[in-house]
């Protein structure tokens, strides 16, 4: 006699089928995660050469970057654009402000020609933003959640004011300014020592 009853010896041909079914489970998901991985860069593309840093821009950059110049050059439609991306979060536009202006200094780098709009385009970017930081305060870039609680460090401070000095010498080396004006411009933006 083994010592077993009739439902013991039942429960354990059947838990023994538990786990192998288990196991076949497991094997099979680490079967498809297997090929699944090994295809997944089947569905990307590389990178296109229009994004590659070298090189002149390509029909499709063009036509962006004359977009962005034509909102800063045309005021109706910037306000109304700005209006837009505010509404929605104001962080938004102060970020669009910068990384306008670090592609700005990018493109005219890469066309000397179109240097001066782009030069023109980043001035009036710079000049309008510090204006509205100087007239309305930092919280006009910053979303409701900036006056929760008050800052830390006193007297506050965003970073929004270390941008604004990296777009000014952005533009400050396209420009070649002589350093009183330089200087007086990134103190404005709150970037000088």
């Amino acid at each position: 006699m083994t010592g077993l009853s009739s439902t013991g010896a039942a429960l354990r041909p059947r838990s023994a089928r538990r786990l192998r079914r288990l196991g076949d489970v497991a094997l099979s998901v680490l079967v498809a995660a297997a090929v699944w991985l090994s295809c997944l860069h089947l569905f990307f593309r590389r990178e296109p050469v229009e994004h590659r840093p070298s090189g002149a821009l390509l029909p499709r950059g063009r036509a962006l970057l004359a977009h962005q110049l034509s909102l800063w050059e045309d005021t109706a439609a910037r306000d109304a654009t700005l209006a837009r991306m505010r509404a929605t979060n104001a962080e938004w536009d102060f970020m669009g402000r910068t990384f306008l202006v670090l592609g700005l200094a990018n493109a005219a780098l890469r066309d000397p020609g179109a240097e001066a709009r782009h030069l023109a385009v980043m001035d009036r970017i710079i000049d309008e933003t510090l204006a509205l930081e100087r007239e309305r305060g930092m919280l006009h870039f910053l979303m409701p959640y900036a006056t929760g609680r008050p800052f830390v460090q006193q007297p506050a401070r965003s970073l929004l004011r270390y941008a604004a000095s990296n777009q000014v010498g952005d533009a400050a080396l396209l420009h070649a300014l002589s350093f009183g004006p330089l200087w007086q411009r990134i103190a404005a933006a709150g970037g000088a020592p």
